[in-house]
């Protein structure tokens, strides 16, 4: 979730059900299975913020209305007038929403706003679950709230921040600047991670599991490491076009949007498993070419890693990974991912994807794709 005005917003969402994409005022639904158009719908402004929940496809533009779009039909289920500036919109799965504003969030469900936050220069926000919200601001500032309660937990990082995830592994994740943060769910032993000397790092996401997280750097370069050990899982690299904002769905599955009403589906898994969204018959289908050049065995070798958390046999004193039952400790290891290159492709392995016409055959090392 980023400020950047020519933003494109994107959701998938870990049910899998939709891809949903947008350009300026129009929001892009496609089924999240086969990727086929379901409904083009045109807002008021531009469109500041997507995500699919059980009930639908919400949507915030800039003239601040919320709207509910049934899936089945395209039509609007319910509408609200915020009366603020929308710069994102976080929800989750039962529909709660929190859309965020230079002064700090709303929250509600349905069309009803049912508190708010204040926060001067918040940037993006997240639920942890539906009753716990992460947000954040530019400069550094991290407020964890129990919307029940309205008990806040104030976590002061000192460094630019762009944008928030969670991990369902219990740690919130920001993207800042000089790299990625991991803190505690209660906001304890905030750390970074994560080193990145390459460009501003933003739309961090995580994975349904929390074992996976990707952000976008430099605009082109989508980066997948893991999050119990920093493991650089490889890079995806656009090369005419934008990565605007990133979305998991189920398992390793990640979502790329790509503003035009564009966007792909990359199964992380395995090589070469990548789809596209489709247009309306009505509307030009656009062309594109990536390279995806991730390494399914080291995004393996972060789910076990995953796994082996969850099980009780990895914990954390600060920054040190201690093998439970180990006789000494495993420090970790130092916290520098490689860079994005996509100037040698033989040597950072992957292949070239062009999404063109439909069929997929092999050249040298690399898997072409045309996807059209």
């Amino acid at each position: 979730m980023a400020r950047a005005p020519d933003f494109r917003p994107f959701a998938y969402g870990y049910s899998g059900r939709l891809l949903t994409s947008t350009e300026a005022d129009e929001v892009f639904c496609c089924d999240g299975d086969d990727e086929a158009p379901y409904f083009i719908h045109a807002m008021d402004g531009t469109v500041r913020g997507v995500r699919n929940v059980a009930a639908g496809v919400l949507a915030v533009d800039e003239t601040g209305a919320l709207i509910l779009l049934e899936v089945s039909t395209g039509k609007l289920a319910w509408r609200t007038e915020l009366g603020v500036t929308p710069l994102a919109l976080a929800a989750t799965e039962s529909g709660r929403w929190a859309v965020v504003h230079d002064r700090g969030v709303l929250y509600g469900r349905g069309p009803e706003q049912e508190g708010s936050v204040d926060l001067p220069g918040a940037t993006a926000a997240v639920f942890r679950d539906d009753d716990t919200l992460g947000l954040l601001g530019e400069t550094g500032q991290l407020e964890i709230c129990d919307l029940r309660s309205s008990r806040q937990t104030t976590v002061e990082l000192g460094v630019g921040c762009d944008s928030i995830a969670w991990s369902a592994l219990g740690w919130w994740l920001v993207a800042a600047e000089g790299g990625v943060y991991r803190i505690a769910a209660d906001g304890s032993n905030p750390i970074r991670f994560l080193k990145w000397s390459g460009g501003a790092v933003s739309s961090i996401c995580a994975s349904q599991a929390g074992g996976l997280c990707a952000f976008v750097t430099e605009g082109q370069y989508v980066v997948i490491f893991g999050v119990v050990r920093d493991i650089n899982c490889g890079t995806i690299v656009y090369i005419e076009r934008t990565a605007y904002e990133l979305e998991f769905g189920p398992d390793a599955m990640l979502g790329i949007g790509i503003g035009l009403g564009d966007g792909n589906k990359i199964d992380l898994s395995r090589s070469g498993m990548v789809s596209r969204t489709d247009p309306p018959p009505d509307r030009p289908r656009n062309r594109w070419a990536l390279k995806v050049a991730h390494d399914p065995e080291e995004v393996a070798r972060a789910l076990k890693l995953e796994r082996a958390y969850r099980a009780g046999q990895i914990r954390f004193e600060g920054n040190e990974m201690i093998i439970v039952d180990s006789p000494e400790p495993a420090p970790a290891p130092a916290s520098q991912a490689p860079q994005p290159n996509p100037v040698e492709p033989e040597a950072s392995g992957g292949g070239w994807i062009w999404v063109l016409l439909g069929i997929a055959i092999v050249i040298g090392v690399g898997l072409l794709w045309w996807l059209g």
